[in-house]
């Protein structure tokens, strides 16, 4: 990292810590960082960046914000009842325990992820080390009931709970590249930190499964997801960069090229950027808002870099002009209706740019099985 690239990743991880302060009332701090930069002190909150920013928290080695970033993402997890152990997607940060119940298994995997890290970089020395490794113990065994015992999909996990009409929890069918990627990682290594041999056992069958059903060889790449009616050919961004750190991890460096090579197809300019689209054009979006999706495209700076560096620094370089004066990093380049993208700071992009600028930091994340 040159030292211009490190005094950006001061810059945005001091707008990540800014995000705890109340806007509306100086003097108070919270837990929870919000989804955005809202002027509203009843914000919501998600758990997929709150569990990235405490992952940024130890790649910045600041293990005073990692406690509090710690306790915030466990008060986003589920108690008891039939999701206990998950994480609801996300909830107002003024009451984290009234949220939602919608659970999706890649945030819940990725949240577990950010507490292993955090039980690692502290051991038990932290106050709250037992209540966290409680809260990692019960992530786990959520995980592992979304795991499916038999059938086309079996080894796979299934995208997680939404609430039907009548307020009962609705099992989602589908099983998501991304999450089952998230969960390997999670479970892999949920299976050594937490001394856990039916995480490793789940973790091995859960890798057989990602590379048997949703690994296509005809295309060389991962497919969206699959379906009880059959694959998903939909091709978002994430499934090739995230795709080829899964495959580099498990010893498959060649897909890895593959799933790399696949993000050309992607690949954008706006407004003084050089990155990545959301979705290539295809026949589900035929025409995509030329826009760089930053969170993506620093997905796929970390992708490079752990394939061994080669395009890590232009891209890097393509994406830098977007840091704003405050530190903090847009969404996308450009609104994107359909694709729920705009140009406002965003705390996922801000991390990720974080976590991309460290790649090989210990605590980084997915740097570890």
């Amino acid at each position: 990292m040159t030292s211009r690239d490190d005094e950006g990743a001061h810059r945005a991880w001091s707008w990540v810590r800014s995000m705890l302060r109340s806007p509306t009332r100086v003097e108070s701090s919270t837990t929870l960082v919000p989804h955005r930069a809202y002027p509203s002190e009843d914000a919501r909150s998600y758990a997929y960046d709150q569990a990235l920013a405490l992952q940024s928290a130890l790649v910045m080695d600041d293990l005073t914000t990692a406690p509090v970033l710690a306790r915030g993402l466990v008060a986003l997890q589920t108690q008891s009842g039939q999701q206990a152990g998950g994480f609801v997607s996300s909830a107002l940060r003024s009451n984290p325990a009234g949220g939602e119940p919608i659970y999706r298994t890649g945030n819940t995997a990725i949240a577990l992820y950010s507490l292993l890290s955090y039980l690692h970089r502290t051991r038990e020395s932290e106050p709250d080390a037992p209540a966290i490794r409680r809260a990692a113990d019960r992530a786990t065994d959520w995980l592992l009931r979304q795991q499916l015992p038999g059938g086309p999909m079996a080894g796979l996990l299934t995208g997680g709970w939404d609430q039907d009409g009548a307020g009962r929890g609705t099992r989602l069918p589908f099983a998501s590249t991304e999450h089952n990627l998230d969960a390997w990682h999670s479970l892999s290594r949920a299976g050594e930190a937490l001394n856990c041999p039916r995480c490793t056992a789940a973790a091995d069958t859960l890798r057989d499964a990602i590379l048997g059903i949703l690994w296509d060889p005809s295309d060389g790449g991962f497919l969206q997801g699959m379906r009880p009616e059959g694959p998903d050919r939909v091709e978002p961004l994430d499934v090739n960069s995230w795709g080829a750190i899964f495959l580099d991890a498990v010893g498959r460096p060649e897909h890895a090229d593959a799933s790399l090579g696949r993000t050309a197809a992607f690949a954008v300019s706006d407004r003084s950027l050089s990155g990545y689209l959301a979705f290539r054009p295809q026949s589900a979006v035929p025409n995509p808002v030329p826009s760089v999706w930053l969170e993506g495209s620093f997905g796929v700076a970390l992708a490079r870099a752990r394939h061994g560096g080669a395009g890590y620094a232009d891209t890097m370089a393509g994406l830098a002009a977007a840091q704003r004066p405050d530190g903090s990093m847009p969404m996308a380049s450009s609104a994107d209706v359909d694709r729920e993208l705009s140009t406002e700071s965003s705390v996922a992009a801000t991390t990720w740019f974080i976590l991309a600028g460290r790649p090989h930091h210990a605590d980084s994340l997915w740097s570890a099985p």
